[in-house]
């Protein structure tokens, strides 16, 4: 006799004596990339950079007007504005340090930078930059080193004094020549530099960033020149999305080789790139297409989400469980907060569902003193955790004693009839084809008194759960 029980999504297979749970889990599809909400910001946010370690996001506005240039200050655990920060005209671009607590912005109209104090959120220098629109600024934490950049040169500044370390012109100043973002190594201190140029149209440069030695210069690239440059440590690659274009560029963090061409799929408009390190993927902002999601290792566009505006900076804050992705949206005079749920954690119990044994249910180490809950218990180990599983029980192999006959020898194979009731389970042997065995009219299972509870199904489906003391030993 073979009988098969379905309930709910638990298959329960019982052959003879032997009995087979098979938890069917259902499968967990990647949640796609949402939109949380849109903070209201003045006019013009153009980029954007956060302070992970402060929970603050800080969105440059690059309106030419005095009044209407500024720096927007974010609570990134309410998505609320904390206040702004006025500073000088066409604020272009934005860095932080997270060390300091220090924020930077580069004036391209006035050409300087600004030092933000970021405990305060009051400017406390503004430093006058060599050359011509001050367009990107980049930080090194490890040398407390900021970078700033304008048409052709590049400055070094010590962030303990906000003094001039070094300058270098990378490029002979042209009407085409314009640097429009820079990123910085922190392990070799190396600086690229992302512009355009005259010959060949769009450049590259790499400076040494302790000395401003160029290493490398007026070197070809592809795609076109980035606003938005991120240092991924784990490959040792700056990456960059291309200004009006469709292709991520990635240069080697020593060669400065640009060895990687990512080609989004999206036709223009690209501005912003941000970097989740932890999952190794970057997202890509684009003037009215999509924001892209890419996997850094295969290079592949993983996701896409379609927001019919026109993105320009971003901010990224991995969390344990979901990425958190803040976009500038320039006419929109706002910020969009986008979810990436690939590794959510719907119940809040600090497991992320990709790994949660119940991934509605909190049965995570804060659910830890309630017996059978807590710590993604699941004593029947088939993947579903004791908190949400409709049948909680361990699954074991009984162990068949005669009463009359004593030891029962060999393998058995017999077909039984089960009763329970709140004392006992009982198997009635109606028919037996073992081994040279004559089995008796009458047997017990046989359980193991450590066991945490046991379970069986009967023919009504329904399951009944024993603590050990209610069955006793045999």
């Amino acid at each position: 006799l073979v009988m098969t029980i379905y309930r709910s999504n638990i298959l329960v297979v019982v052959l003879g004596m032997l009995a087979l749970a098979v938890a069917l889990i259902p499968s967990r599809a990647n949640a796609a990339l949402g939109v949380v909400t849109a903070i209201t910001t003045g006019a013009r946010p153009q980029t954007a950079a956060l302070n992970p370690v402060t929970h603050r996001l800080y969105v440059a506005h690059d309106s030419s007007l005095p009044a209407d240039s500024f720096v927007t200050v974010i609570n990134t655990l309410t998505n609320t504005v904390v206040t702004t920060v006025p500073v000088q005209k066409t604020a272009s671009n934005i860095a932080v340090n997270t060390v300091t607590n220090k924020v930077y912005v580069a004036n391209a109209d006035s050409n300087s930078v600004s030092v933000i104090d970021g405990a305060t959120n009051s400017v406390i220098a503004t430093l006058p930059s060599p050359g011509v629109e001050t367009r990107a600024v980049a930080v090194d934490e490890s040398m407390d080193r900021f970078y700033s950049a304008g048409h052709e040169w590049v400055v070094a500044w010590d962030g303990a004094t906000n003094g001039v370390i070094c300058t270098r012109q990378v490029a002979i100043s042209g009407p085409n020549v314009s640097i429009q973002g820079i990123g910085v190594n922190p392990n070799n201190h190396r600086v690229l530099v992302s512009r355009y140029g005259s010959n060949p149209a769009d450049a590259y440069d790499v400076m040494d960033g302790t000395n401003c030695a160029l290493l490398y210069n007026n070197q070809q690239t592809c795609g076109t020149p980035s606003r938005q440059i991120v240092f991924n440590n784990a490959d040792n690659h700056f990456y960059g999305m291309g200004y009006n274009s469709s292709i991520v560029a990635g240069w080697n963090g020593t060669t400065g080789n640009p060895d990687r061409c990512i080609n989004t799929g999206v036709s223009g408009g690209g501005f912003g790139i941000g970097l989740d390190a932890p999952r190794q993927t970057l997202y890509a902002s684009t003037d009215r297409q999509p924001l892209v999601k890419i996997d850094i290792a295969t290079g592949n566009v993983i996701e896409t989400l379609v927001t019919g505006l026109e993105l320009a900076g971003v901010g990224i804050e991995p969390g344990a469980c979901a990425t958190n992705v803040f976009l500038a949206d320039h006419f929109d005079n706002q910020v969009l907060v986008v979810k990436d749920d690939a590794a959510a954690d719907l119940d809040g119990d600090g497991i992320c569902d990709a790994i949660d044994n119940c991934p509605t249910v909190p049965n995570g180490p804060a659910q830890a003193g309630i017996p059978g809950v807590g710590n993604q218990t699941d004593i029947d180990g088939d993947g579903l955790g004791d908190a949400c599983d409709p049948v909680p029980c361990p699954l074991f192999t009984p162990v068949m004693k005669s009463k009359v006959a004593g030891e029962v020898k060999g393998p058995l194979y017999v077909d039984v009839k089960i009763e329970q009731s709140l004392e006992s389970l009982k198997i009635t042997p109606i028919g037996s084809h073992d081994r040279n065995q004559t089995v008796a009219t009458e047997v017990k299972v046989t359980v193991p008194s450590t066991a945490y509870r046991y379970c069986i199904n009967n023919s009504d489906l329904e399951v009944n759960c024993f603590a050990p003391a209610a069955i006793g030993d045999e």
